[in-house]
């Protein structure tokens, strides 16, 4: 079966634990219908509002491997904390992932706190969150989603970057209309941009929020694959055979149906 074809700039979907659990076939229909990239949320607020991991993230990732969407995503909430160290944050996101986890080729760290991530070394607590997600999904590009606004707000009077470290990629929420509209077409990449913090460029756009696609309502991105730096295809690891690939595909394929046919009895 050929790979599909993935343009440099494409779009994409981002949800999380409060979209719960949309169907198979919605997800075959969102590919169809051209989005290449999809997004769920692995730790972050959810239902009824508090921090946590995402109980439906695994269900998200199967669903849309098998909807055949080339790149799939997470991201992870990082809060305000005293300390700066988040390797149990990024194991408990990981977990969230479950065996989906590996496929996972863009991971991006959600730094919009309202207020300083740290009382007196915010960089410290996001570049300790960079370097450990980086250990935790190998396979994976690491990037931030922010604002120019929240990253101030995150940073406060702490915002000098070093030079010699590389900023990773940014996926910047900037929105055309308020939350629940959107345009007909995505903008272009670099629509509106204004640099900020170590970026001169964003790689990805969230350029619409809580849209209403199908009746189940989503984020709308747009990426920049060249900039992003991410693989622009579904590749596992090396260590896999066909074989134990299409075993895992065909037990995904037996779990979903039987996750579908418990939801239709009820």
């Amino acid at each position: 079966m050929a790979e599909p074809q993935v343009p440099r700039r494409c779009r994409g979907i981002d949800l999380s634990a409060w979209q719960e659990s949309p169907s198979l076939e919605w997800w075959g229909r969102l590919r169809a219908d051209d989005y290449y990239v999809a997004i769920t949320q692995l730790w972050g607020y959810v239902p009824p509002g508090q921090l946590g991991p995402n109980p439906y993230a695994e269900d998200h990732l199967y669903k849309a491997l098998l909807a055949k969407f080339p790149i799939l995503g997470g991201y992870i909430v990082i809060p305000p904390d005293d300390t700066t160290e988040t390797h149990i944050l990024i194991q408990t996101a990981k977990a969230a992932a479950g065996k989906m986890a590996e496929w996972l080729r863009l991971v991006a760290l959600d730094i919009e706190p309202g207020g300083l991530i740290h009382p007196t070394d915010p960089l410290g607590r996001i570049l300790d969150a960079l370097r450990n997600t980086a250990l935790a999904f190998p396979h994976a590009i690491v990037a931030v989603y922010t604002s120019e606004y929240m990253w101030h707000k995150a940073l406060g009077p702490y915002l000098s970057w070093d030079p010699a470290l590389m900023p990773p990629p940014l996926w910047e929420a900037r929105w055309v209309y308020q939350s629940g509209r959107a345009p007909a077409e995505p903008p272009d990449i670099d629509w509106a941009w204004s640099p900020f913090g170590p970026w001169t460029q964003r790689a990805g756009l969230q350029y619409a929020a809580s849209v209403p696609i199908r009746d189940v309502r989503v984020d709308l991105d747009i990426f920049d694959l060249e900039r992003l730096g991410v693989i622009s295809k579904v590749t596992p690891p090396r260590t896999r055979t066909i074989h134990q690939i299409l075993s895992r595909l065909e037990a995904l394929e037996q779990r979903v149906a039987r996750l579908e046919a418990h939801v239709y009895r009820e």
